[in-house]
């Protein structure tokens, strides 16, 4: 006979965060695009119009009856922010928004820029307010976007420039780092007044950190010196948990982001290239550790596949001593069959339940 469930999701999500018994592993799949294909909506919407973002998100957790909350967030932010453009993705195969423009591209446009004494009418600023005000109204958390500001950098000045720049011209790149990093905080500033810290979360994740793209001296150099300071600085305003998502292959990165403080609870999560068993020796003791179905076996695995490996990773998480979360290694593919989504669901209520 099947386990029952004797939490809500806001319940679970609150036991987690408080150092609570649960009667399951927490299941928040990292999922956007997905969620406006599974309700009939455009994948666009999703991050062009916050109402339907928030609606579809809200149907899709509970036809599948996983727990989180909607959240309103996407990889290439600060390019349009910092004063670019961006494409929405309305397009039959495109899956997120990508940056059209990026606007500090050159050595003058960088001197040029200044950031904003009002921030909320910059990118899709007004955009996250829209839906943070949902995510307020229905008593939810309230999840600010938060960097990183080297992956908002690469969005801002374009990824093949900056890295050419970190060799060629550091003291630009050092520059644009500013810049975001100032602006970032500006955010931060700016919803902390209107919600309260007390009712908020931070989420960043840094897909460009990659060792694919950087070394671990060069995370050292341009990343940790400015993550370390949003943090510190977002967690003096009150914000008690950062939820960060160290995106792909990052292991020569893991010892720098140790030092980064992501709240008490933090949240830190990882792509399938990271063990959960390294994950949980570095960040277990002091943080809950998220992590790390396979995107691609999300997408193009049998049924019988992601139930497997969905399975081996909640036996090897659910032991992380400061808390674990069941989390795709990174945004569940908008094209995911939807038997995987519940075959995930079903290995979490055959082995994810405490006893």
């Amino acid at each position: 006979m099947a386990r029952q469930e004797t939490m809500s999701p806001p319940e679970r999500m609150h036991a987690l965060l408080t150092g609570q018994k649960l009667d399951r592993v927490p299941f928040i799949p990292f999922i956007f695009g997905y969620t406006a294909v599974a309700t009939g909506y455009k994948v666009g919407d999703i991050y062009a119009e916050p109402e339907i973002s928030f609606r579809a998100q809200l149907l899709t957790q509970e036809l599948f009856g996983y727990d989180g909350s909607p959240l309103y967030g996407y990889a290439s932010y600060g390019g349009w922010e910092l004063g670019g453009e961006i494409h929405f993705p309305y397009g039959k195969w495109e899956q997120a928004p990508n940056v059209t423009r990026h606007p500090l591209s050159t050595r003058e446009a960088i001197e040029e820029y200044e950031v904003p004494e009002d921030v909320s009418k910059c990118g899709a600023v007004p955009l996250m307010l829209r839906f943070s005000d949902l995510q307020a109204q229905y008593g939810m958390p309230v999840i600010v976007q938060a960097g990183t500001p080297f992956t908002c950098a690469g969005a801002a000045i374009g990824e093949e420039i900056m890295l050419k720049w970190m060799r060629k011209e550091p003291q630009l790149v050092h520059q644009v780092l500013r810049k975001t990093t100032d602006f970032l905080l500006k955010v931060i500033e700016l919803f902390v007044k209107r919600y309260g810290a007390e009712r908020m979360m931070a989420f960043d994740g840094g897909p460009t950190e990659a060792n694919q793209l950087i070394s671990p001296k060069q995370f050292e150099e341009f990343a940790l010196p400015y993550v370390s300071e949003i943090h510190d600085k977002a967690i003096a305003m009150g914000i008690n948990t950062f939820f960060t998502h160290i995106c792909g292959e990052q292991n020569l990165n893991l010892p720098y982001w140790e030092k980064v403080d992501c709240g008490n609870p933090g949240i830190v999560s990882v792509g399938h290239e990271v063990s959960l068993d390294k994950a949980k020796q570095i960040f277990g003791e002091r943080n809950i550790v998220a992590g790390n179905i396979n995107t691609t076996v999300i997408q193009m695995g049998t049924p019988e596949e992601v139930y497997e490996l969905t399975k081996n990773i909640i036996l090897q998480g659910k032991d992380s001593p400061r808390g674990f979360v069941l989390m795709a290694g990174c945004e569940v593919p908008v094209l995911a069959p939807p038997i995987n989504i519940y075959y995930m669901m079903k290995a979490l209520r055959d082995f994810g339940f405490y006893d």
